[in-house]
């Protein structure tokens, strides 16, 4: 609606030096013609400001022939309905939506009318009768007129038996409104005369006072200033020149006078109306308005003036028929429990609308009766002003109301409520003054509902996507072309043989990285809907032998009655067929005669280009459109114009995606991947392995088919993606063109085959010639060095900055990284890729690298960065020769960093071969006093005790040196753990200082253990003892069982019983194989999920925790125990409960990886701490099903993608 809104709500308001008189209405002649026609400029509204209308003006309006508009009335719906894009009048497509968290409770529920929404539907006129009719402000009734101008003009036109002409094309001013929306390229300054007018005014106001004041040409030049070039250009220029083009063929060629009624806006200016009717040789001249008290009455004669309604046009529904005189269009509804119809009657600016409620009643034992009586009490409330006449009536047995109202601002309306087993009719006329009361009688006698039958019939939706058996008296909703867009289709029937009551809904959801099982879906869909109509018991089964997924369901309602439901999975959607009825019958053809059919259009294929993904396809999608491509451009030049640090990022990596929808709900994703300009695979196989890697790996999903060939430099693959126990696939095809690659997805079944619209959008996809980046498959070292040498800054730039994520060179590659290292000039912000270059050559295998590495190393002496990156090259490579001058170079000179990493970056290499890294030591210890090496470098030799790979007398002679560094460290680990024994608790939270480790002291504590039987160190494991750290004491029994040295039970169990370290000590074992150490008292699930659960946050000496109990669940693809505790900490009054899972249906194995860990759920006082637990299982149970979303009553903000 707001797209239609802009273009008749433009204003024009730009300087033209050949239009200086001021003046609204407009006189032209002609030589060639003895007639006389006449301009004004009109104000799309329907408030008093644009209704100064002088006598000039009504008798303009009633010496000439015809009537032109900008657009006529009249014809706005048919051209809307008819439209592409009905959306941008009529709201969002439903199709571009979806529920994806909670589908399971949307997908069929049924919104039921409460009072609230009955009052509602009475009270409320049509969504389109007050743009179409009134353009009322409620705020402003009293200062208003009974229309808006140019609809006052088409009136006063056609109560003079007058024809009214369209000066424009619907699709083409539809496209133009379009085009006029586009942002300009570049910013617009605004002119100092206009800031200056509006340091007083806002421009609303300055477009007011230049309207009253007829004063064309400051209105032209203020829209001038307030509009973009491209709405100028396309609003009102072009528009412009295609009406006067217009009104000239009219003059012209039919040779009639016409009373021209357009906004102000595009009068005045070079190219205004006025100056192109001047250049097809018209003269124009502007006519003083005379406003007396004869114009108003003259005014008051027309808005009074009524003509007789001719009822001749039948419109037949599915359930009634009526006699109007226009057109009746069924429109997308407000609620999805109801039908709209609306008829818009204009010359006397009446309506004719209907409200088709669907009521869902028999599924709860309601009837006819139930809802009669409900509006029965709420038409007092719900009836618009005072109610003259009311009195109840029948037709074809159905009971009914027809109620005669007048309105606070004197005008009449007509009601007439009908009630049948399955819908509550409200039939309105509405109009002005007393053209209700007078001519409403011939609407409202020839109402005709559909009579109550029991034969049966064959229906089917409109794209035939589905047909099945039906009562005669059914109907289907969002079922035609326009309102099937809006929501699926729904069908719903009565059989008065049986009093069964039948409803067919279909939903659908579009996953492109997650396929669910068939029977959680059934289940879920099935109990859900039930629950929501208050059902919480039924006998659910599966059909074996059906060709698609489905179930089969029995229930009764509160009132007793037979339910049956069966619903049925087909790819991406879903189908619910309900029955409910009196008595228990065997299952009819309205289930066993549902069948699936090839899917049909009403939109044709035709071939596209999008302009934003660059690629052709023949399709017939709806959205996105050709605008969508010219706006996600033009925005883009807008915001790369505003920045102000234009850098050229073109050829890093970047991803843009869409979806394309069809009229059928069915979607394409499409995704373009440009690849960075330095990415690189050695062979297409490669990238097809990582692709389906991300599929198998990362996304869960099974690959049922793959295929792969190439085209003219083009590769393709093409996969089948499914999972277990799913008949749902999803469709993948991936087009690597030169540096993008394409990815199109689409969801199946695996039981059909594709419809028209995914096999043509898959199989005429086709990117577009134009190369983008450069090709992933060729080598991109060569690249690099070739724009390395580039005369173009930014190139070179480039270049370097790709270095460290995406270029691999080769050994053939050493001597021009050797030239580049040497000659480049690195600014101080590219240090880092130099160093990055250095690390790549260590990463070579060429024996050439060593004396060139050797050779920068001195040179490089003041930088340390450098020196690291060498060192790190020489133990990457692995060899006694690259260890070797590795501490050769050491010796010479000691880089150092601020950067821990940097130095533990330059060890851990050497973890890779630990034969060959035992040769370093004793040497390698004579950097251990640098604070910086000293962990990584004990870290490594106690690792080589460790694997047995060094001898304790190979570090012998730095005995002393151990000793004493290993006592000042012991003596550190005790100082602190006296100050934090001394200290107050934080209250923010507990973490206990007796589980923080100490991984120096540790490593120490390995590489002293042989020499245990000197005095000094004797006394330091003596010493050990007062350190209360349970992982450092931990580390000390496990250092005794490695050298199988005795530890005593009552050891490994005080370490057992801190609840913190009891994982720590079991992992340790199980990981040494040493499991039997561990104490049986503690070696149990319950003893060790504890540990487990509670790590953080609980002081074991202060808090509490009481085991409650523990349940088997069967999850998605994993089963288990889940143990549930309750916990307090301490000066906390209130227990918050605390689980985990999954732990082995064997007791005596235990999962040191949990699934899931949830702690603090609060226990409320009114809630029994079973029905928590119970709660909490049905939310444990949804992990895994993405779709599937927790019952609670609070706010849920992730329901819709």
């Amino acid at each position: 609606m707001k797209y239609l809104l802009l273009f008749l709500l433009c204003l024009s308001y730009s300087v033209s030096a050949q239009v200086n008189q001021k003046s609204l209405l407009w006189k032209i002649t002609s030589p060639e013609s003895e007639k006389t026609s006449y301009l004004y400029g009109t104000m799309h509204i329907s408030g008093r400001l644009a209704y100064h209308l002088g006598e000039e003006f009504f008798n303009a309006i009633e010496s000439v022939d015809a009537v032109a508009l900008e657009s006529n009335p009249i014809i706005w719906l048919d051209e809307i309905f008819n439209s592409k894009y009905a959306n941008d009048y009529l709201g969002k497509f439903g199709f571009q939506s979806q529920t994806y968290k909670g589908f399971y409770q949307d997908a069929f529920k049924l919104e039921r009318p409460t009072n609230k929404l009955l009052k509602q539907y009475i009270a409320s006129d049509h969504y389109l009768s007050n743009w179409m009719l009134y353009r009322e402000n409620k705020s402003q009734l009293d200062f208003e007129e009974e229309t808006f101008l140019d609809l006052f003009i088409y009136q006063t036109g056609k109560k003079q038996q007058k024809n009214v002409y369209s000066l424009e094309d619907f699709k083409a001013t539809t496209n133009l409104s379009k085009m006029g929306n586009l942002p300009d390229p570049n910013k617009k300054e605004n002119k100092a005369w206009f800031e200056k007018l509006t340091k007083d005014k806002n421009a609303r106001d300055l477009i007011e006072d230049a309207y009253r004041n007829k004063d064309v040409m400051l209105l032209d030049s203020l829209h001038g200033q307030i509009n973009t070039d491209n709405f100028l250009k396309y609003m009102l220029d072009v528009r412009n020149d295609l009406m006067a083009a217009k009104i000239d063929s009219f003059i012209r060629k039919k040779d009639i006078s016409l009373f021209v009624g357009i906004g102000a806006a595009h009068l005045a200016g070079e190219k205004g109306v006025i100056q192109f009717l001047r250049n097809k040789g018209y003269t124009i001249e502007p006519m003083t308005t005379t406003i007396t008290d004869k114009a108003k009455s003259i005014k008051t004669v027309y808005d009074q003036m009524t003509t007789k309604l001719d009822f001749n046009n039948t419109y037949q529904s599915d359930l009634f028929s009526v006699k109007i005189p226009g057109k009746m269009y069924e429109t997308p509804p407000e609620t999805n429990n109801q039908r709209q119809f609306f008829s818009p009657e204009l010359t006397n600016g009446t309506y004719f609308s209907i409200k088709q409620i669907s009521t869902y009643g028999l599924l709860k034992g309601k009837s006819a009766k139930n809802y009669e009586t409900k509006i029965d009490s709420l038409l007092f409330e719900s009836i618009p002003g005072k109610i003259i006449s009311r009195k109840k009536i029948q037709k074809n047995d159905f009971n009914g109301v027809d109620i005669l109202n007048k309105t606070a601002n004197g005008n009449y309306q007509r009601y007439q409520i009908y009630y049948t087993p399955i819908h509550v009719f409200i039939f309105k006329m509405g109009g002005k003054n007393e053209l209700v009361k007078n001519q409403s009688d011939a609407f409202f006698n020839a109402i005709q509902l559909k009579e109550i039958k029991t034969d049966w019939t064959t229906t089917r939706s409109l794209n035939n996507d589905f047909s099945t058996a039906t009562p005669s008296y059914y109907h289907f909703k969002n079922n035609d072309r326009i309102t099937s867009l809006y929501n699926h289709p729904e069908l719903e029937a009565f059989d008065p043989k049986t009093k069964s009551y039948y409803l067919l809904k279909r939903a659908s959801l579009h996953d492109f990285g997650f396929i669910e099982t068939d029977v959680y879906e059934l289940q879920r869909l099935t109990a859900k809907f039930l629950k929501s109509n208050e059902i919480d018991t039924f006998s659910i089964s599966y059909l074996q032998n059906s060709t698609y997924p489905s179930s089969i369901t029995k229930a009764n309602n509160a009132n007793g009655d037979f339910i049956t439901l069966k619903i049925i999975i087909k790819g991406p959607y879903y189908y619910l067929l309900m029955r409910t009825t009196p008595t228990e019958t065997p299952i009819d053809s309205f289930f066993t005669a549902f069948k699936f059919n090839q899917l049909e259009y009403q939109y044709p294929f035709e071939k596209y280009d999008d302009s934003t993904l660059l690629f052709s396809v023949k399709s017939n999608f709806l959205y996105p459109s050709a605008f969508n491509d010219l706006y996600s451009k033009a925005y883009a030049i807008k915001n790369k114009n505003l920045k102000k640090n234009k850098t050229d990022n073109s050829y890093k990596s970047n991803t843009e995606s869409r979806i394309y929808y069809s009229e059928n709900y069915e979607r394409v994703y499409v995704e373009a991947f440009k690849y960075h300009d330095y990415a690189h695979f050695d062979k297409i196989d490669s990238l097809w392995a990582e692709e389906k890697n991300y599929y198998t790996k990362t996304k869960k999903l099974v690959i049922q088919q793959e295929a792969s060939s190439k085209d003219n430099q083009q590769y393709y693959m093409q996969l089948s993606l499914t999972d277990t126990n799913s008949s749902r696939m999803i469709w993948v095809k991936e087009i690597l063109h030169h540096g993008t690659l394409y990815t199109l997805k689409a969801n199946l079944d695996t039981l059909s085959t594709p419809s028209p619209f995914i096999q043509n959008f898959f199989d005429s996809f086709k990117p577009f010639d134009t190369l983008i980046g450069e090709s992933v498959l060729e080598n991109k070292a060569d690249l690099f060095f070739k724009n390395i040498h580039s005369k173009d800054s930014l190139v070179k730039a480039q270049a370097i900055t790709s270095v460290k994520d995406y270029i691999t060179f080769e050994d053939k590659d050493f001597q021009a990284l050797k030239e580049v290292i040497s000659n480049y000039l690195f600014s101080e912000k590219q240090m880092d890729y130099k160093k990055q270059l250095i690390e790549e050559i260590g990463k070579l295998k060429n024996p050439l690298i060593y004396d060139y590495l050797v050779s920068i190393y001195e040179k490089y002496e003041d930088t340390a960065s450098y020196q690291l990156a060498i060192l790190r090259g020489l133990t990457s490579q692995n060899t006694k020769k690259g260890n070797d001058l590795f501490l050769k170079l050491l010796e010479k000179d000691t880089p150092l960093s601020n950067n821990n990493y940097e130095i533990y970056s330059i060890i851990f290499p050497l973890f890779d071969s630990l034969s060959l890294a035992s040769n370093l030591y004793p040497e390698l210890l004579n950097y251990s006093f640098i604070k910086q090496y000293k962990t990584p470098i004990y870290m490594l030799l106690s690792s080589l005790v460790t694997a047995k790979k060094i001898k304790p007398k190979k570090y012998k002679q730095n005995y002393k040196q151990l000793v004493r560094e290993a006592k000042i460290e012991l003596k550190e680990q005790i100082s602190y753990e006296q100050y934090e024994q001394g200290k107050k608790p934080s209250g923010y939270g507990y973490e206990s200082y007796k589980n923080q480790g100490n991984d120096l002291l540790s490593n120490y504590i390995t590489l002293l253990k042989p020499f245990e039987k000197k005095s000094d160190v004797a006394y330091f494991f003596h010493k050990l003892s007062l350190v209360q750290d349970y992982i450092v004491q931990t580390n000390i029994v496990l250092n005794q069982i490695q050298v199988k040295e005795p530890v005593s039970d009552s050891v490994l169990t005080y370490l057992a019983a801190d609840l913190i370290n009891r994982e720590y000590l079991y992992g340790q074992l199980k990981g040494m194989d040493k499991l039997t150490y561990f104490p049986k008292k503690y070696n149990h699930q319950n003893a060790l999920v504890e540990s487990i659960l509670y790590q953080d946050n609980f002081n074991q000496e202060t808090d509490s925790m009481i085991f409650i109990e523990r349940k088997w669940l069967e999850m998605q693809n994993d089963t288990g125990y889940v143990y549930f505790y309750k916990s307090k900490r301490k000066n906390e009054d209130n227990w918050v409960l605390d689980y985990i899972g999954l732990q082995p249906l064997n007791e005596n194995e235990i999962n040191l990886d949990p699934r899931f860990i949830t702690d603090g759920i609060k226990i409320e006082k009114y809630k029994d701490l079973e029905e928590i637990i119970k709660e909490e299982v049905a939310s444990i149970l949804l992990e895994g099903h993405k779709r599937a979303k927790k019952e609670t009553t609070g706010y849920d903000l992730d329901w819709y993608f």
